[in-house]
């Protein structure tokens, strides 16, 4: 019985962390505002620290710059 209460606790808590991903429905993380500039949008929940959502903005940056045109 023990045993299925540690693994329900460790299943429960493992859904809790934020993965990176795409932000709403549509996946705008990343928006044209400009022909040479972009509005990048990054944001956490509750449980998320600020220097993961930071590297997270600087990771959509990443992708954006790498899946421009030249």
């Amino acid at each position: 019985m023990r045993w299925f209460a540690i693994t329900g606790l460790c299943l429960a808590l493992g859904g809790c962390g934020t993965k990176y991903q795409e932000i709403g429905f549509t996946g705008d993380a990343a928006q044209q505002m400009t022909a040479n500039t972009w509005l990048i949008q990054s944001r956490g929940n509750a449980y998320t620290n600020t220097a993961t959502v930071q590297d997270y903005l600087l990771l959509k940056a990443a992708e954006t710059t790498q899946a421009a045109p030249p």
